[in-house]
């Protein structure tokens, strides 16, 4: 369970990429393809604040597992909390 633990950061990460590209490369183009320009601008509007919490949450918790479990990594440690900030 601890080397599962331990290794969890990466993993975290590999979601956040995952749902950046997913939502920047699939569901943006396809929503402006699909709606009218008035539509699919509020339906971004609404979509894109719900998807920077998520990418926040799951970067603050890749910080606390890194910082818990993999303590001597301060770049990983720089770069979760930057994407928390940011």
């Amino acid at each position: 369970m601890l080397l599962f633990l331990k290794n969890i950061s990466p993993f975290i990460s590999a979601i956040i990429c995952g749902l950046i590209l997913f939502q920047s490369a699939i569901i943006a183009p396809s929503i402006n393809n699909l709606l009218p320009a008035e539509h699919a601008s509020t339906y971004l509007r609404y979509i894109w604040p719900k998807f920077f919490i998520i990418v926040g949450i799951l970067s603050l918790l890749c910080f606390i597992c890194i910082s818990i479990f993999n303590s001597n990594q301060s770049t990983a440690k720089i770069f979760s909390i930057l994407s928390v900030f940011l």
